[in-house]
């Protein structure tokens, strides 16, 4: 069963927490989100999952973190110097959150201080720059998608 906790933050804004519960369960899965209508889009489908079987995917999501991700992503492919700068930025920005985290409000948020940001050498990015880094990270996403089965969607792939 899922329900919805209203969050004020410091700041003044709400965010909303759902949290789904179902017997046979060990742990319960939660999310937060900036509007409820997402929260009750999300636990329909996530409920939905559970009762297919398909919960495992989430509980993989919470259990590593993008960092994780990257260090072995660089291990299993063929990595250039370009993208190794790209997935360098990446696990700076990310490298803490768990996967299940990585949401494409946050990735987005995360595109547009790429853009507003210089590099080392004090040039803005462009926006070709920026989808190459985009590319990069949907890539790595994919494959914790596909192969490792450590998610259940690509959050990149929502991302224009």
């Amino acid at each position: 069963m899922g329900f919805i906790r209203e969050r004020k933050l410091k700041n003044g804004s709400t965010r909303f927490q759902a949290e789904i519960r179902l017997k046979g369960i060990s742990k319960a899965v939660t999310a937060v989100f900036d509007r409820k209508t997402d929260a009750k889009a999300w636990i329909q489908k996530v409920e939905a999952d559970i009762r297919c079987g398909r919960q495992q995917l989430y509980s993989e999501g919470r259990r590593h973190t993008f960092a994780e991700a990257v260090e072995r992503y660089r291990k299993e492919q063929t990595v250039s110097v370009v993208k190794k700068g790209h997935l360098d930025w990446w696990q700076k920005e990310l490298g803490s959150l768990y996967l299940q985290d990585v949401r494409p409000a946050v990735i987005s948020e995360k595109k547009q201080k790429l853009l507003s940001t210089p590099t080392a050498t004090g040039v803005i990015r462009g926006k070709s720059t920026c989808n190459r880094y985009l590319a990069t990270l949907s890539h790595l996403l994919s494959i914790c998608m596909k192969q490792w089965e450590w998610l259940s969607e690509n959050p990149a792939g929502k991302i224009s």
